[in-house]
C-alpha cells in the first residue's frame, strides 16, 4: 500500500490530525446507524450512477487521490469514543473495474444488480477508512460509474464541489486547484467555542422557547411501524421537471418575490397534508449551513470571512424545524409568502440546529414514538454547485438513492444541470402500497401545473388526485336501482291480505298470524283516529309506550295506518325523559296498556290509548287487504330521539320512501323470504328494530321476539331460536357476542341460523370466525350507517378477516345510496387517508323534529356536486379496494351497547345539580371491548349536598399523637454523626470522581486549560432526562476545583481521572463496610456501577435495571436502617394506643421493595389490621406478594402518586396510616400529592414519611439516576434538586391540610445527615364526596344505558399539554376497583377461589374479594353475559344472567350456587 503524502497546513498546525469533536448533526448520523434506534440500522449514505462516456480508471483514480489528499474530511473516521480524526496517511486508493463487455445481456445485468445491491445501502463502520466507494463497469458501448458515500463526512454542497473538482482533475492532470487553507476541524472546533456567543445563545432560546407549541410530523398512513422495520430500504422516485419550464416556474416566483424553495415547500406541504389529513405540521428541512466562523484579516486590515471557506469539504449541515400551516382560505403566492416568512425567521437563527427543539421536546415528554421529525425536505436550490460540466464528462445521472437515518420520506430539490429535479426517497415499506406513487405523481403534477400556468397561483391551492382513486368511487356509488314505490305498511298488509294464516310474530308461548296482527293494528288505528277526532294525523307523532311483544308491533303498524309517525317512548326511560319527548315530539297521543298506565307517571295533556283494551277481530274472507291509510311516500313514517350534544335529545324524521328502500333491499339482497325466522332483540327506540319488524314482514317472514324480562338472558335466546327455528339474526355485535359465549360454553346451538346481520358499534376482529365455528354456512355481513340514514347505508360480507386486521371492514353502499370520505373542505380524501364520513341518496332523513339549526348542521349540501349529504360524524378512510374502513369518532359522541350516546348531554344534566361546578364523561373499555361510562365532577364548594362528613374523637386523636410522638424521645440507632459524615464525605469524592471519569471517557477536554463546554455532553449521547443531573455534576466539579469559570468560558483547572483513583476505591471499600455494614460483594457491585456511570447516563444501561438488582434492597435496608427503626418505633406506639374494638387500616404508597413494610407488619396486630401495599409499578406489587405471602392481611394494588386518588378507584379510601417510604420528593408537583394523600387519611389519621432532607453530592450516583428524581415541575417550590428541607416539608403539610407535623428523628446518626422521619395528623373531620345522590339524580333525567356506572369527584379537571381536558387520561383511568378502604375478605374455599380468578379476568380487575361488588365495579349486563359463560365452564352449570345482576358479590354469588353445587372445600390454609 502506498501512503498518501502528509500536509501540514498552517491553521491545523501541529492539531490537524488531533481529535475534534462531531457536530450535532454528525453525532445524530453516527449514533443513528445503530440498531437500538427505530429506523436506524443505516447510514446516511449517497449512491448514484452515472454512464454514457467512456472513461480511464487509472485517470479516476488518480484524480480522487489528489482530492484525497486536498480535501482532509476524505481521510477522516471517527473512533469509538465518537470523535473524529482526520487521517495523516491511508493507503493508496483505486477505482475498482469490472469489465462486462463481453458478458452475455443476462450475467452483465445480474452483475450489476449485484453492485447496486451492495453499494447502494451500505452501512460503512464509521472507525474504518475510506468512508465511500467508487467503481467502474465496462459495458459494450459505455461506462457506468458508481458512486457510494457515507454523508458522515460530506454534505450535498460539499459532494458536488468535489465532482466539480475530480472532473477538472480528470480532464487536466496539471491543473492547480485553488488552494484551501482551513479545514473542517478548524471549523467544528470554532462552532464549539461559538456556543457561548449571544447570538448562539438567542439562537438556542429560540428553538428551545419553540418546543411545547412545535406541531407534529405529519401523519401519513402507515401499513407497517417503523419500530418493527429492522433494515429499511429506501426507494427513489425522481421527476426532471425540463429548463423552459423550470425558466418559467422561477421568472413567476421572482414576480411575485418569492423564492422557489418557499414555493415547492408550499405544494409538498399541501400533497402532505392531504395525504395525512393534518394541516398543520412541522417538517425537517436540511440546511447546507457554512456558518461565517473562520475569519482573517484582509489588505486593510479588516476581518473577513475566510475566503477558503466556501472551497472546504465537509458535512456542514444543520436542521431547521419548519412548521407548515396547510389550513384553508388563502391562494398559493400567500401560502408560500407565509412559508417563506416563517423560513427566513428561523434561518436567523440557524447558528443553533434545530435538535434543541427536538431534546427539549423530549425532555418535556411531548416527543413520542420518534427521536426527530420523520419528513424531510432537502432544498439545493442556490447552494450547491452546477455541475453540468462534470456530467459533460461523467454522463448522465441514471440511478440514484440517498437514506438517512430515522427519515420516513426525503424530498429533496436540485437543479445542477439546469433542469429542476424533484427527487423523493422513502422507507417503501412504511407505506401502504401504490401511497407513495400517487403522492409523488400529484405532487409533480402540481408542480408542472404552476409552471405552466399563471392562474393557480391567485387560487387557493388544491389538488386533484389521480383519476383511478376518483373512478373506484365512482363506480362504488353508481348505486341507482329500482326506488320501492308506496308506505313502509304496504307490504305488510299485502301479506296479510294474501296469507293470513301464515305465523308473524312467536315468542315462547304465543304465535300470532299476520292476519291477527292485522286486525289488532286495524283496532290500534281506529283509537288513534278517535284520538284525534278528525284533525289531520300525517306528519304528526303518536307515541308508543309498551314492552316488547305482538302488542308493540301492532301499535306501530296501527300508528302508521291512521297516517301519523309512530314515536318510540321507552318503558324503562326517566319518567322526566318520557314527558320531555312526548312534549317536544307534540304527541298527539300515546298508545300504552292497562299495565303502564297504572304503573307510569303520564303528562296531563297527552291521550293514553291502551292497546290491550281494543275489540280486535280477525278479517272474515273475503275482506281483502287492509287500508294502508292516508299517508304518502314522503310522509314521516316515523321519529327516533338519540342523544344530543347540547344536552336536549334530538328527533330523527324518516319518511316511508327512504326507509322503505333500505328495507326491500336488504331483503332482495340477501334473500331474505316467507321461509325465515327473524330474531329480534332491538328496542323500539333504536333503529334496528324497524328492520325486525317492517323487513321482516316485508318478506313474509315470522318475527320471532325473546319474553321481555329475559331481553338480557343468551340462554333464553338459544332457547326461543331453537323452538322456533330462527334463520336470521340482526343485533349489535355485543348481543352476538354474548349468545357466542353462552354456546362456546356448552349451550345447545340453534342449527337453522342462515344469516347474522350485525351493525352500530365495533365488530370485534375474532367474532366471524367464531360465528362461523358454529355455524359454518352462515353467512356473516356488516352494516352500517346512521339513524340518519335510514338504518343503515352500507354493507360488507365478512367471510374472513385477514391476520392481524384491526377491523372488519366498513364496505360499501347499499342501494340508491352513496357514501364519501371528505375533509375538511369537502373535498375527496385520497386512499388510506382519513376524512369525515358523509351518506347520500334517498335514504336521508327530512332532518331533526323541531329542531332547524342542528337539522342545517348536520345536513349539507357538497359544494361542487350539490348533492344532499349528511354528515355523520364518524371518520373512515378507503383502501385500496374501494372499502371503505370504520376508524370511530373523534367528538363527545359513544355506542353504549349499540345505542348512540352523546357525552355532552350526560354532561350537561350532571352540571345541572347544584352541587357541582364542572363535569366530563368518558367512554373506557377493558381488553374485551365492553363499554362502560364514567362521569368526574368537580364538586362546588357552595353546595354540601354531594358530601357526608367523618368525624374522630378529639380526645383519641390527641392521645394518638402524643403516643406517635413519643418515638422522638428514643435514641437513634445506628453509626454515629461523625462516623457518617466521614463516610459521607467518603461517598461524595466517589461521586466526583465517577463523574470526572465519564465526561473524560465522552471525549470532552480534561487537561489543565483546556475550554469545557457542557453543551456537547448533549452531543455525547446524554439522554436529556438527565439535564438537571448534569448541571448539579458540572457545579460539582466547579466546586471541588476540577473546572473554573473564566471570562472567556468555563475552563478545566485540574486533569479529570480517567478511572477511580485505586486509594479513594480502598477508602470507599473501608467506609461502606466498615460504617454501613455493607457486603463486599455488593460493595464490589457499587463500586463497578460508579465505574460504568458513562453507561447509564446514555442509557446503555438503563438506571431501572441498576434498581431492579436483587442487590438494590439490601443497599437499601443498610443505608436507611437506622431511619426505619425510627419509624416502627413510631408505629408500635400507634399500635398500642389503637382501640382494641377497631380496625386498623393501614396504606403504604411507593411502596418498592418493602423494605419499611418489612419493618412494620410484626408490630400490627394480624387479625384487626388491613394493609394495603401499592406501587406504580406491577413489578413491586408481584414481588411483595411472594415476600409476604405469610400476611394475609395484606392487600396489593398500582396506585400512582402523581395521580388524583379518584380516578384511580381511591377516592373512598380512608387510612388511620398512611405510609410513605422515601418517594414523595419523587413526585411531579408536591403540593397536590400531600392534598391527595391528605383525603386518604382518615380523620386524626396519621401520615408517617420517611425523606432525605438534606441534599448529599453522593446521592447522584444512586437515586439522582432514577427515573423519577429530577422529573420535578414545580420549580418555585424546588430548583436544584428534589428533596425538600425540614422546614418546607412543615410548611407543606401544614398547607395540605394536615393539623400537626413533627420530625421524630432529632437525634443521632440518620438525623445529622438528614436521613429523617416525619409524621403528621389530619384533622379530626373529613369531607367525603358521596356519589349515589348525584347517580339517582341523573337516573331520574337520563335512559339506563346513559347514567354513569361510576362518578368520581376531581379537585380539578385535569388538562392536556393544550390546555384542553385530558379526556384520554380519564378514560384510560377507568374504573380500578369501586370498592377500597373496607377490611380484605379474601377468598376462602375454592369455589370462591375459582370465582375470584373469573371476576378478575372478566372485571379487568387487579384485585378481587368476596366483597367486591359486580356493578359498582362497571359490571353490566354483556359482562355478566360473559361471567355466565365463564362459569358454565368452570363449573358445568347453567346460571341465568339476572342472577348475576341479582347476586352482585362473589360472596353472594357463591351461596347461590352453594345451593345448587353444595358445600365446597375448605382451601389449605383455612382448614
Amino acid at each position: 500500500m502506498t501512503d498518501s503524502s502528509r500536509t501540514d497546513r498552517a491553521s491545523g498546525g501541529g492539531d490537524r490530525f488531533d481529535k475534534f469533536p462531531l457536530t450535532e448533526i454528525q453525532y445524530a448520523y453516527w449514533v443513528g446507524r445503530g440498531s437500538n434506534f427505530v429506523l436506524g440500522n443505516v447510514a446516511p449514505h449517497a449512491y448514484f450512477e452515472l454512464e454514457g462516456r467512456r472513461l480511464d480508471p487509472d485517470v479516476l483514480s488518480r484524480s480522487w487521490r489528489t482530492l484525497i489528499e486536498r480535501h482532509d474530511m476524505l481521510r477522516a473516521i471517527v473512533d469509538e469514543d465518537g470523535r473524529q480524526r482526520v487521517l495523516a496517511s491511508v493507503p493508496k486508493f483505486e477505482v475498482r473495474c469490472t469489465d462486462l463487455r463481453s458478458a452475455p445481456p443476462d450475467e452483465a445485468e445480474r452483475t450489476l444488480t449485484a453492485i447496486r445491491d451492495e453499494m447502494s445501502h451500505h452501512v460503512y463502520t464509521a472507525a474504518d477508512w475510506p468512508l465511500f466507494d467508487i467503481r467502474l463497469s465496462r459495458l459494450p458501448g459505455h461506462d457506468r460509474l458508481h458512486v457510494s458515500v457515507d454523508l458522515l463526512m460530506v454534505d450535498l454542497a460539499s459532494l458536488t464541489l468535489l465532482f466539480s473538482e475530480w472532473s477538472a482533475l480528470c480532464q487536466d492532470s496539471a491543473l492547480e486547484l485553488p488552494p484551501v487553507d482551513v479545514t473542517f476541524r478548524d471549523y467544528a472546533l470554532a462552532l464549539e467555542r461559538g456556543s457561548q456567543a449571544p447570538r448562539h445563545r438567542n439562537a438556542l432560546d429560540y428553538w428551545t422557547s419553540r418546543a411545547t407549541t412545535l406541531a407534529p410530523p405529519p401523519d401519513l398512513p402507515l401499513a407497517t411501524s417503523p419500530v418493527s422495520v429492522h433494515k429499511p430500504r429506501f426507494t427513489h422516485r425522481e421527476y426532471h421537471l425540463p429548463e423552459e419550464d423550470w425558466k418559467r416556474l422561477q421568472a413567476r416566483c421572482e414576480a411575485r418575490g418569492l423564492t422557489p424553495t418557499a414555493v415547492l415547500a408550499a405544494v409538498f406541504s399541501e400533497v402532505l397534508a392531504v395525504w395525512s389529513g393534518t394541516r398543520r405540521f412541522t417538517l425537517n428541512l436540511t440546511l447546507f449551513n457554512r456558518l461565517p466562523l473562520l475569519l482573517e484579516r484582509n489588505e486593510a486590515g479588516k476581518r473577513i470571512v475566510h475566503p477558503h471557506l466556501r472551497r472546504m469539504v465537509g458535512d456542514f449541515t444543520s436542521i431547521c424545524l419548519l412548521e407548515m400551516d396547510a389550513s384553508a382560505g388563502r391562494s398559493l403566492t400567500e401560502r408560500a409568502d407565509a412559508t417563506q416568512t416563517q423560513l427566513q425567521r428561523d434561518l436567523r437563527h440557524r447558528q443553533v440546529s434545530a435538535l434543541q427543539t427536538l431534546r427539549e421536546r423530549r425532555r418535556l415528554g411531548l416527543q413520542s414514538g420518534f427521536e426527530t421529525m420523520p419528513v424531510v425536505f432537502t432544498s439545493g436550490l442556490g447552494t450547491a454547485a452546477d455541475v453540468s460540466d462534470a456530467m459533460a464528462y461523467f454522463g448522465d445521472i441514471s440511478y440514484r438513492v440517498s437514506q438517512t437515518p430515522q427519515v420516513w420520506l426525503d424530498h429533496q430539490v436540485v437543479d445542477f444541470t439546469g433542469s429542476l429535479d424533484l427527487t423523493w426517497d422513502c422507507v417503501e415499506e412504511l407505506f401502504p402500497e401504490g401511497l407513495l406513487d400517487d403522492m409523488f405523481a400529484t405532487y409533480c403534477a402540481t408542480v408542472e401545473r404552476l409552471a405552466r400556468q399563471d392562474a393557480p397561483w391567485d387560487e387557493e391551492l388544491g389538488l386533484t388526485l389521480p383519476g383511478h382513486q376518483l373512478t373506484g368511487r365512482r363506480q362504488a356509488n353508481a348505486t341507482d336501482g329500482p326506488r320501492p314505490g308506496g308506505l313502509l305498511i304496504d307490504p305488510f298488509l299485502d301479506r296479510a291480505a294474501a296469507h293470513p294464516e301464515r305465523p308473524a310474530v312467536l315468542t315462547a308461548t304465543r304465535e300470532v298470524t299476520y292476519g291477527e296482527l292485522a286486525a289488532h293494528a286495524d283496532a290500534v288505528r281506529q283509537q288513534v283516529e278517535t284520538a284525534a277526532a278528525g284533525r289531520e294525523l300525517r306528519d304528526r307523532l303518536v307515541g308508543i309506550t309498551l314492552d316488547k311483544g305482538p302488542e308493540q308491533v301492532a301499535a306501530a303498524y296501527g300508528v302508521t295506518m291512521a297516517g301519523a309517525a309512530y314515536l318510540p317512548v321507552g318503558t324503562t326511560l326517566p319518567a322526566q325523559r318520557r314527558a320531555r319527548i312526548l312534549a317536544d315530539g307534540a304527541a298527539a297521543a300515546v298508545v300504552t296498556d292497562s299495565a303502564l298506565d297504572a304503573a307510569l307517571e303520564w303528562p296531563a295533556d297527552v291521550p293514553r290509548l291502551l292497546a290491550d283494551r281494543t275489540e280486535h277481530p280477525p278479517a272474515k274472507p273475503g275482506d281483502g287487504r287492509r287500508p294502508s291509510g292516508p299517508a304518502r311516500p314522503g310522509d314521516l313514517a316515523y321519529v327516533l330521539y338519540t342523544s344530543g350534544s347540547t344536552g336536549t335529545p334530538k328527533g330523527v324524521m324518516i319518511e316511508h320512501g327512504a326507509v322503505l328502500n333500505t328495507v326491500d333491499d336488504i331483503n332482495e339482497r340477501f334473500g331474505v323470504g316467507p321461509a325465515d325466522r327473524v330474531f329480534g332483540l332491538a328496542d323500539l327506540g333504536f333503529d334496528l328494530s324497524v328492520y325486525d319488524l317492517f323487513g321482516t314482514h316485508a318478506a313474509g317472514a315470522a318475527l320471532v321476539l325473546p319474553d321481555p324480562d329475559m331481553r338480557s338472558e343468551p340462554a333464553h335466546w338459544a332457547k326461543v331460536m331453537t323452538q322456533h327455528g330462527v334463520t336470521v339474526w340482526n343485533s349489535v355485535p355485543a348481543q352476538m357476542q354474548m349468545l357466542v359465549e353462552h354456546l362456546e360454553a356448552g349451550g345447545e346451538v340453534p342449527e337453522r341460523l342462515r344469516l347474522v346481520m350485525l351493525s352500530g358499534d365495533w365488530i370485534p376482529v375474532d367474532l366471524p370466525r367464531r360465528i362461523h365455528d358454529l355455524w359454518p354456512d352462515a353467512e356473516v355481513v356488516s352494516l352500517g350507517g346512521a339513524t340518519e340514514a335510514s338504518i343503515w347505508s352500507i354493507h360488507h360480507r365478512v367471510d374472513e378477516v385477514p391476520q392481524g386486521a384491526k377491523s372488519v371492514p366498513y364496505g360499501v353502499p347499499l342501494r340508491n345510496q352513496t357514501f364519501h370520505v371528505l375533509d375538511d373542505r369537502m373535498e375527496p380524501c385520497p386512499v388510506w387517508t382519513a376524512g369525515q364520513l358523509y351518506i347520500g341518496g334517498i335514504g336521508l332523513a327530512r332532518g331533526y323534529w323541531g329542531d332547524e339549526e342542528r337539522t342545517a348542521a348536520s345536513f349539507v349540501h357538497h359544494p361542487r356536486t350539490g348533492e344532499r349529504l349528511y354528515r355523520t360524524g364518524d371518520f373512515g378512510r378507503y383502501t385500496a379496494d374501494g372499502t371503505i374502513e370504520f376508524l370511530g369518532r373523534r367528538d363527545g359522541q359513544v355506542k353504549i351497547n349499540g345505542h348512540r350516546v352523546e357525552l355532552g348531554e350526560i354532561e350537561t344534566t350532571l352540571s345541572q345539580h347544584p352541587g357541582v361546578d364542572a363535569s366530563v364523561v368518558v367512554k373506557s373499555a377493558d381488553g374485551a371491548g365492553a363499554a362502560r361510562l364514567h362521569g368526574y365532577v368537580v364538586p362546588s364548594p357552595r353546595d354540601e349536598t354531594l358530601f357526608v362528613t367523618e368525624r374522630a374523637e378529639p380526645a383519641a386523636s390527641r392521645e394518638l399523637w402524643r403516643a406517635v410522638g413519643s418515638a422522638a424521645e428514643r435514641p437513634a440507632e445506628g453509626p454515629e454523626p461523625d462516623a457518617l459524615r466521614s463516610a459521607w464525605d467518603v461517598l461524595n469524592e466517589v461521586y466526583t470522581s465517577a463523574t470526572a471519569a465519564a465526561f473524560r471517557s465522552f471525549g470532552l477536554p480534561h487537561t489543565p486549560g483546556a475550554t469545557f463546554d457542557p453543551a456537547a455532553l448533549r452531543g455525547a449521547g446524554v439522554a436529556p432526562r438527565y439535564e438537571r443531573w448534569l448541571t448539579r455534576a458540572v457545579a460539582g466539579l466547579e466546586a471541588t476545583g476540577y473546572l473554573r469559570t473564566t471570562p472567556g468560558g468555563r475552563i478545566v483547572a485540574r486533569e479529570l481521572p480517567a478511572a477511580l483513583p485505586p486509594e479513594l476505591n480502598a477508602r470507599a471499600r473501608r467506609v461502606l463496610g466498615d460504617v454501613l455494614g455493607i457486603e463486599e460483594d455488593v460493595t464490589d457491585w457499587m463500586l463497578t456501577l460508579a465505574g460504568g456511570l458513562a453507561d447509564v447516563l446514555t442509557q446503555s444501561v438503563h438506571s431501572a435495571e441498576l434498581y431492579a438488582s436483587d442487590r438494590t434492597p439490601g443497599v437499601y435496608d443498610r443505608l436507611f436502617g437506622p431511619t426505619y427503626a425510627a419509624a416502627a418505633q413510631a408505629v408500635a406506639a400507634l399500635a398500642g394506643q389503637w382501640p382494641q374494638d377497631r380496625p386498623l387500616k393501614a396504606m403504604e404508597v411507593g411502596s418498592g421493595y418493602g423494605s419499611l413494610t418489612r419493618h412494620l407488619l410484626p408490630l400490627l396486630p394480624p387479625e384487626r389490621t388491613e394493609y394495603l401495599f401499592t406501587d406504580i409499578s406491577r413489578y413491586f406489587t408481584d414481588r411483595a406478594r411472594t415476600e409476604f405471602a405469610d400476611h394475609p392481611a395484606l392487600r396489593y394494588d398500582l396506585f400512582d402518586l402523581d395521580q388524583p386518588p379518584a380516578v384511580q378507584g381511591f377516592g373512598d379510601q380512608s387510612a388511620d396510616l398512611l405510609v410513605a417510604a422515601s418517594v414523595l420528593h419523587d413526585m411531579r408537583r408536591i403540593r397536590p400529592t400531600l392534598k391527595n394523600l391528605r383525603s386518604m387519611t382518615a380523620p386524626g389519621g396519621i401520615l408517617l414519611m420517611v425523606e432525605q432532607t438534606t441534599f448529599h453530592p453522593w446521592f447522584d450516583l444512586v437515586m439522582g439516576l432514577q427515573q423519577g428524581f429530577d422529573n420535578f415541575e414545580d420549580t418555585e417550590l424546588r430548583d436544584r434538586h428534589c428533596l425538600l428541607s425540614r422546614d418546607q416539608w412543615r410548611a407543606e403539610l401544614a398547607a395540605a391540610g394536615y393539623d400537626r407535623a413533627e420530625i421524630l428523628t432529632t437525634r443521632g446518626g440518620p438525623a445529622s445527615v438528614g436521613f429523617d422521619v416525619i409524621v403528621a395528623q389530619a384533622p379530626d373531620t373529613r369531607r367525603r364526596f358521596e356519589p349515589e345522590a348525584l347517580r339517582a339524580f341523573a337516573a331520574e333525567r337520563l335512559p339506563r344505558h346513559m347514567v354513569p356506572a361510576q362518578i368520581l369527584a376531581l379537585d380539578e379537571l385535569p388538562l392536556n399539554t393544550t390546555g384542553k381536558v385530558d379526556r384520554a387520561a380519564l378514560a384510560k383511568a377507568g374504573a380500578r376497583g369501586a370498592s377500597r378502604g373496607r377490611p380484605a375478605k379474601p377468598p376462602r374455599t375454592d369455589r370462591q377461589r375459582k370465582l375470584v380468578e373469573i371476576w378478575r379476568e372478566v372485571l379487568g380487575l387487579s384485585q378481587v374479594d368476596l366483597d367486591d361488588d359486580f356493578l359498582d365495579a362497571g359490571g353490566d349486563s354483556l359482562l355478566a353475559a360473559r361471567l355466565v359463560a365463564h362459569l358454565q365452564t368452570a363449573f358445568d352449570v347453567s346460571v341465568p344472567v339476572g342472577t348475576v345482576l341479582q347476586y352482585t358479590t362473589v360472596e353472594a354469588l357463591d351461596g347461590y350456587l352453594e345451593q345448587l353445587l353444595g358445600p365446597s372445600e375448605l382451601m389449605p390454609g383455612e382448614k
